[in-house]
This record gives structure tokens, sequence and C-alpha cells, in this order.
């Protein structure tokens, strides 16, 4: 044995009556009631890791007194008898024959015990524990030998295959049990040299193996396969060893076939399992990884290092995790919280790709434990969600931006209500004054702040996407041609206009006026862009936008596009601009040089178009801002001449103002009554529609508001056709729903009168429809 002991640590503990490696003899041992074992557990260097009661209550040392001395089993056995002891269990490759040895309980007695020895053998054949089961013997044994007696009981009735071999290949000796094993008698068995039966596959190892044992060599232990006499195979393990001076070899053999097949199902699992485990880590669309804790790459597969960009495996695990977290510090609250819990669940991050790209990744990782509890490595899946955080960003940023427009809506609603009552009796006032007054300047001042205040209105009707739209189909090619000398004059010398018309662009249908206001717009703020002057190009081109495209951005939808793009080269904008630019009141212009209302109303007219808009710049790169609008079919529209400017006209007609706004109301009447006009007053729908019903004379016109409480304007029109079928309507709004726009209460060619208006433009748009 060696003199070296292993540290000490905590015995097993095992249920002795499911012992965990107990010799194959023991079931057929305990068969008989005449014998009491004592079973007991040794590492190879004699500490004990096991004792059945039997044995504490035999020798009067508790199982605790076992565990803690690690000489207490050697202390045990008398001294005379040691040296017996050592050589039986120095070369335990077998089961030994039976040796009697003298035991010394605790309280002094002296116990003669008969003890046969089973060792445990790792993969290299050497002894990973000695599994003891001993008897005690009784005087009349001691005395006559008990060790021989012991022997050829143990030989007969063992369920192993014992045997006694010659050196000249011939079995001298066999037991009952190679007859049950094999199927042989034992006549057959001992007529024939046993390398007859051996698989012809095992003979040359099996001639080895023998001449080993021949030459004297310590105990052998190897495998063959040997053959029944039904034909088949079965596995047999050796366990040999030589008397020289006798020339005999004595040996154990057990059928391990079973233990080969359960090996081998094993084996072939394994084998399965980690070409399942290949498949799925290779061609898993999930990035999976193992990672060292310091961080090191131990192996990745083919969708992660696609994912990061990398030519190969090589080239991606020749660099550290930390490599590529987007900030130098970023990796390590990761690894303290997957130490922590040992998993992490859905933890997501920003990576960098090999080009320089970040990404969003979602983390799940677990870490795999050693045997002492330590960290061996870290495995990771790892997901692409970049588009999925861009998509909900745009969602977001959609939200934000719909419940500004609501708010603006609202805003411009009740404010040109206000405007149109300050502007049209600043107007009244300005008719009444003598020639001179000192008033009519401040007048004049109150009304072209009010026209200022009107155009605010209007950019925020445009954001809110409740504007009086009249859509007609274009050829945006012709807008752009047609707006080409004022852009010049506008933008000024040092910056270059370049138009790129496509004559593949469809048609779209949007209202004129707004689309011009969204070029405008967008060619004023690529000409802010660059102070230094630069270059602006304005393109037409056709798309197909298919679901891929649709799948990366949330607001559109698959379909043929006509695309209008106005690019500079000034200063571009970082990622944290883009994401506010198209906000009300953000502007990143001076203090005085700009509302922060250009983009947002590019923004609300291009929405209403059923449109889409994206922007796409960088820093020092310049901007290039795209609008989407859906190509339609059908034959370009006429643009109605423009007609020319007429003075103020009255007349005699009636006019029903229904109007919820009491100063608009009173406004209306007062401009229309001093032109001549008759007026009935209505403050809502069911006013306006018992007046028809009471009204004796004929009313020729009714002015209403599109939205009051209860019933609205569109409806309203519709219910006086059958009651008044040659009353006209003309509809006025400050605000109007986008939903009754779609629904085509206000169709295109409505007679309509924008909010805030004048006294004299209410009355030329009167006779405008009277006249029509």
């Amino acid at each position: 044995m060696s003199a070296a002991r292993p540290s000490p640590r905590k015995p097993r503990r095992t249920d002795p009556a499911l012992p965990s490696a107990a010799p194959s003899f023991l079931p057929l041992l305990q068969r008989s009631a005449r014998f009491v074992f004592y079973r007991y557990r040794l590492t190879p260097t004699r500490r004990v890791e096991y004792v059945s009661p039997s044995v504490t209550e035999m020798v009067g040392h508790t199982p605790a007194e076992h565990y803690a001395d690690p000489d207490l089993a050697t202390k045990l056995i008398l001294p005379e008898d040691e040296p017996l002891l050592r050589r039986v269990i120095e070369a335990p490759h077998t089961v030994s024959l039976p040796v009697v040895l003298r035991w010394r309980a605790k309280n002094g007695r002296v116990l003669w015990t008969k003890h046969w020895f089973f060792a445990e053998l790792d993969r290299n054949g050497d002894p990973t524990a000695i599994e003891g089961l001993a008897e005690e013997v009784s005087a009349s044994e001691q005395a006559d030998g008990a060790a021989s007696l012991g022997a050829e009981r143990l030989f007969a009735l063992s369920l192993d295959m014992l045997c006694i071999a010659g050196v000249d290949g011939y079995f001298k000796r066999l037991n009952p049990a190679w007859e049950r094993t094999l199927g042989w008698t034992q006549e057959e068995l001992l007529s024939r040299p046993y390398l007859d039966f051996v698989h012809p596959e095992d003979r040359e190892r099996t001639i080895a193996e023998a001449s080993r044992i021949a030459q004297g060599s310590d105990t052998i232990s190897f495998e063959n396969r040997y053959r029944c006499k039904d034909g088949t195979y079965r596995w047999i393990l050796w366990k040999s060893t030589v008397v020289p001076e006798r020339g005999l070899v004595y040996a154990v053999a057990r059928d391990i076939t079973g233990r080969k097949l359960r090996e081998q199902t094993v084996v072939d699992s394994a084998r399965h399992s980690e070409r399942l485990y290949r498949d799925v880590f290779d061609h898993s669309p999930i990035g999976i990884c193992q990672t060292t804790p310091d961080g090191r790459f131990l192996t990745a597969n083919a969708a992660l290092i696609q994912m990061l960009g990398y030519g190969s495996e090589e080239d991606l695990c020749a660099h550290s995790v930390s490599d590529l977290y987007a900030g130098p510090g970023d990796r390590e609250p990761v690894v303290r919280a997957l130490e922590g819990t040992g998993r992490l669940t859905g933890v997501e991050v920003e990576w960098r790709r090999k080009d320089g790209a970040r990404i969003w990744v979602q983390l799940d990782a677990t870490v795999v434990r050693d045997s002492g509890g330590g960290t061996r490595h870290y495995q990771a899946f790892v997901r692409d969600v970049t588009q999925r955080r861009t998509l909900e960003e745009q969602f977001f940023q959609a939200q934000k931006m719909e419940a500004v427009g609501r708010l603006a809506g609202g805003v411009a609603h009740d404010f040109n209500n206000l405007l149109t009552a300050i502007m049209g009796n600043a107007d009244l006032m300005l008719e009444q004054l003598e020639e001179g007054s000192p008033l009519a300047a401040d007048l004049l001042d109150i009304k072209q702040a009010g026209e200022r205040a009107a155009g605010l209105t209007r950019q925020l009707l445009a954001l809110s996407r409740k504007q009086i739209m009249q859509p007609t189909v274009l050829d945006l090619n012709e807008v752009v041609a047609e707006l080409d000398k004022m852009f010049r004059r506008l933008i000024g010398e040092d910056i270059d206009l370049l138009t790129a018309p496509s004559p593949h662009a469809g048609l779209v249908k949007v209202d004129r006026g707004q689309i011009e206001q969204v070029l405008l717009n967008l060619v004023i703020n690529a000409r802010d862009a660059m102070p230094k002057g630069g270059k602006i190009t304005i393109a037409t081109q056709m798309a197909e936008l298919g679901e891929d495209y649709a799948a990366e951005h949330a607001e559109v939808k698959p379909g043929r596009f006509v695309v209008l793009s106005v690019s500079d080269t000034g200063h571009g904008m970082d990622a944290a601009t883009q994401g506010r630019i198209f906000e009300p009141f953000f502007t990143t212009k001076e203090k005085g040089k700009g509302t922060g209302l250009g983009l947002s109303t590019v923004y609300g007219i291009v929405k209403q178009s059923e449109g889409h808009l994206w922007v796409y710049s960088e820093p020092g790169r310049g901007a290039t801002f795209k609008v989407y609008l859906p190509v339609v079919e059908e034959a370009p529209g006429v643009s109605p001449e423009p007609r020319a400017a007429a003075g103020t006209t009255g007349g005699s007609e009636t006019i029903l103002v229904v109007e919820d706004e009491d100063g608009i109301r009173r406004l209306a009447r007062r401009a229309l009554e001093r032109t001549g006009f008759t007026v009935l007053e209505a403050r809502n729908a069911t006013e306006a529609l018992e007046m028809c019903e009471s009204h004796p004379d004929k009313i020729h016109l009714a002015l209403t508001d599109v939205v009051m409480p209860g019933i609205g304007g569109g409806e309203l029109g519709e219910r006086l056709r059958p009651k008044r079928p040659d009353c006209r309507v003309l509809y006025m709004s400050g605000y109007t729903d986008d939903a009754i726009m779609h629904h085509g209460v206000l169709e295109p060619g409505t007679p309509f009168l924008e909010k805030p208006f004048t006294p004299e433009s209410l009355v030329r748009k009167v006779r405008e429809v009277l006249d029509a």
C-alpha cells in the first residue's frame, strides 16, 4: 500500500440494505441463515468509507469513530496478521480467496473472522475502493483451517465462474457456474483448449494476457468474448493470478455481457446525443456559445458567427466577450448577476459587430459548475433582437406623435375659433373707422398677429392630421418642376439644387397644396443644415416595399410607392436628434430662427396622406428625407383654374348660420347682414333642423360648423336634403376629426371654408357657393 494517505473526506453513508457495490456472491451467501455477515468498505489507503451496523456491534466502535480515525481499520487487525492482510489487499484485482484474520474489539476481546475482498476498479484497472465481507468463525474452524473450508464452499456456491487452469492451455477445474453461464458441460470445457471458446477477434489479446500470467506477473484483469453452446458469445471479465511453483492459474471469470450491453447503449446514446447536440448547435438559428469566466470564447455556432459578422469560429474565438459589449464595463454587471443566480433569462444588452455596427441581443445564460462547485464555463443562447427593439421604438414614437397630434389638434381647434373672432372683429372695426384714425394701426397689428397665429395653427393641424384635404391624382415630377424656380430663389446662390425625377415614378393621390408644403419645408430644412453652402438633391423614384421591409418598419404596409426624397450635404444628425426631429417645437436652430413646426408639419401631412416618412443621417454626412406615398392607378386630376379675386359682394338670400361658438356665430351674422343677406342663427344641429321646419320662407344656404356637440355638420347636411332640397350647404371648420374625412362625410370638392376667416372671405365664399 502507498504510504501517502489522501486528505480526509466525508464518509459516504449508504443504506446497508441496498449496498452500492456488494460482491456478486453476497446474495448467495445471504441466503444461509447460518452466517452473520459484517460488511465494510475501504479506500485503497484503508480508510473506512462504510461499516454495517453488525460491524460496529461486534467490535464496539461507533460509525463516527470509524469515519473519524483514518487508521482504525488497520488498528483493528492484530499486528501478527497485518502482513497477511497487506498481501491480500495490495493486489485486489480479483475476488480473494477467504483469509482468516483476528480483530481486536474495543473492549480488548480478540475476534476470529473470515474475510472475502472484492476491489472496484477504474478504467485503468486501478482500485478505487475495496469491499470487505466478513463472518465470525468458530473455535474448531480456527483450529482446522477455516480458510480451506471456506474456499471450497465459495468455489461450489459462487455465482462467478471460478476455475483453475494449467499453463498448458487447458482447464483443470471448474465450478458449476460455467455450465450455468455458457451451456457447456464441464467435460466439454475440460476436454478442449480454452482458446477454442474465445472469439476469433479476441484470441491474440487473450494469448498475450495468458503469456503475462504464465510469466508470473501480478494479478491480471482483462476482457474477452466466450462462445456459448448455442453459438452466441458472452463478454467475460477475467481476474487471474498464477502459482508458478505449481504451474496453475487461479481465475475468477464474471459474465459482464449485460454491463457491456448497457455500456454500449450508453456509448450509442452518448454518440447519438452528441450528434443531436452538434446538429442543433450547428444548425440552430439562435446563437450558441460557451465562454470561460474571464471572457474567452470556447466555442460558437454558425448562427452567432454570422450574427456578429465574423468569418469563422476561429476568427470570433480570437476575441474576448468583453470586446463585443458596446461599453467598456458593460459585461461586469451581467457576469455578477449570472454568478449570483446561476442563470440569466431574457437579459438584453448592446453588442458590437465586427464591422462596428451595434446590435441588441437577448442573453439566456447558465453557469456550468465543476465537481467542486466552481465555475467551469458559461453557456449562453444569443438572439438578435435589434429588429424588435427598432419596431418597439418606432411604435413608441408613433404613439408619442399620435398623442402630441391629438393635443395639437385640440389646441388648434379652440385657437382657430378664437382667431376667427379676433381677426373678424378687427376687420369689422377697421371698416367702421374714419380714414386716418390712430386706432387703425393698432387694429392692423392685431389682424397681422392673428394671421401669423393662424399660420401656426395650420401647422398644428397638419401635425394632428386633421386638416380638410382635397386630394387629387398628381404626378410628383410635375410638382417638383413647377416649384423648381421658387426653390432656387429660396435657397440662395451658395447652394446647388439638383432635381432627378424618375420617368417611371407613378401617380399619387394627395392634396396638392399640402404636398407643396412638404417639399417647401424639407428644402428649407436642408438649406438651414448647410450654412456654408452645399448641395440639395430632389429625386423621385418607384419603390416596391415587400413583407421583409414592412416587418422592419412598424407602420408600413407592403405595396408600391412613389418615393420623394430630399437630400443635403449638411452637418447631419446623430441618433438622439433623429429621434426627436418630428416633435412639435423641437429645433436645433438658434433661438428666434425657427418655430420647430416645419418637420412636424411634414410628418402630419404625410401620415394623413397614408404615406410614410423616414430619415437617414449621420453626423457630418448630411441627411436624406424620404417620403413614401402609395401609388394609384387613376387618371391625373385637372387642377381647377384659379378664380380671380373678387371684391366683397353681398346678396339678399337667406343664410342659416349653425355654430356652437357664440363669438363666431355673431361675427358671421354681422358680416353677412351688413352685405344684405338675411341671417338665421342656430347654436346646434337640433335647433337648425327645427328652424328648417318652422321657417316659412326659402333658406338658400346653410353655413355650418363641421364639428359640434351632438349632431355634426356632415350629418346635418344629410338631414337637410329631404327637408330643404334647394338649400345649399357650406361647411366651415378649424378642426375636423380624421375619422369624419375617411368615412366620406366631406368628400373631395365639398364647399369648405377654413377657420380662421375674415368677414370678406366669408361673404365671398358664401356668394361663390350660391352662384356655383
